[in-house]
């Protein structure tokens, strides 16, 4: 019997690059029948709202009242929230309400310090972070478990296909991401290595940042974010992948695991990494984002993939799922 046979979910999550779609999938695939609602997601109308106290909460009251309607209708055996930017403790409690034997559970993919939830660690049934700090801090009231990779990501572990691109770098921007590229640009020109990088930043503000003289050209700074499916595919092609994570957080990002998961070895300024089980130095090089270096033996040298079986989405929510 599948682990969420007949079990049926109410699932709220933000719709950012479509990982809500391979979440929804993967606990259909477990066996449950799954309802999706969005979360606040990163569009210009939710970025205006947030911005707009008196509308945000006008918006999310009747967002949230929306979802109870729907919700009524049905008999529902989890709630599980994903960041739950727009939650309101009077929802929890009716959705209690509505279903007495439902679990709540919480999953988050942002520190406390930018997202701060402890007004419903205690309306959930189990919370989960992938922030090792805010883990530490409330021990006892959060679990850790880190993010994960999508199945896709495993296929480039398993290609033949040839690596041209020593380092590669796929991400959106955010602060000193850019110049912690131009280090490594600079590097890999330097030594004859071939890189290969992607810098999303939303035409309107690369646009804005280009009229107000602060954004220096660079060919890597594209206004278009790539699919799973471009970057699986640049993946492939790679050999070492570089990784930025936000100051401040220590959570391991998504693009982490990706690179984890598709076999490849991992630059990363995230020294937090080096306390996870799994790191292995010939494998996962950490600089100091203040005074980057970049090792070209590191980069060229052959290793063993990393075995990350079990930061799979799969096995992601077999995690949470099975500590109801």
């Amino acid at each position: 019997m599948k682990l969420l046979e007949n079990k049926r979910i109410l699932f709220i999550c933000p719709n950012f690059y479509n990982y809500h779609t391979e979440i929804k999938q993967t606990l259909e695939g477990l066996g449950a029948q799954v309802d999706f609602y969005e979360d606040m997601g990163n569009s210009y109308k939710d970025k205006a709202l947030a911005k707009n106290p008196q509308q945000l909460k006008a918006y999310k009251e009747k967002h949230l009242k929306s979802i109870l309607q729907k919700a009524s209708q049905y008999s529902y055996d989890f709630l599980f929230v994903v960041r739950g930017e727009l939650l309101e403790p009077f929802f929890i409690t009716e959705i209690k309400q509505q279903h007495p034997n439902i679990t709540c559970l919480m999953y988050q993919w942002d520190a406390i310090k930018f997202n701060d939830y402890t007004a419903y660690l205690k309306l959930f049934d189990q919370v989960f972070t992938f922030d090792r700090e805010d883990f530490e801090k409330y021990q006892g009231q959060i679990q850790y478990l880190p993010l994960f990779f999508i199945k896709n990501y495993e296929q480039a572990a398993a290609t033949d296909i040839t690596q041209d691109i020593d380092i590669l770098f796929v991400g959106g921007w955010h602060s000193d991401r850019f110049e912690l590229l131009k280090a490594c640009q600079k590097f890999a020109q330097k030594e004859g290595l071939s890189y290969y990088f992607w810098l999303y930043l939303p035409f309107l503000y690369y646009f804005k940042r280009i009229v107000q003289g602060k954004l220096q050209y660079a060919n890597f700074v594209k206004w278009s974010p790539l699919t799973h499916q471009q970057s699986q595919a640049l993946f492939a092609r790679s050999n070492c992948i570089f990784d930025i994570e936000i100051p401040n957080q220590s959570g391991l990002t998504m693009r982490t695991l990706e690179a984890l998961g598709s076999g490849k070895k991992l630059i990363t300024t995230n020294t937090y990494i080096t306390q996870e089980s799994f790191y292995k130095p010939e494998v996962i090089h950490v600089i100091d984002r203040d005074k980057p270096s970049f090792v070209k033996d590191f980069i060229k040298n052959p290793h063993e993939p990393l075995n990350m079986q079990d930061y799979s989405l799969e096995s992601w929510v077999k995690h949470i799922f099975q500590h109801k």
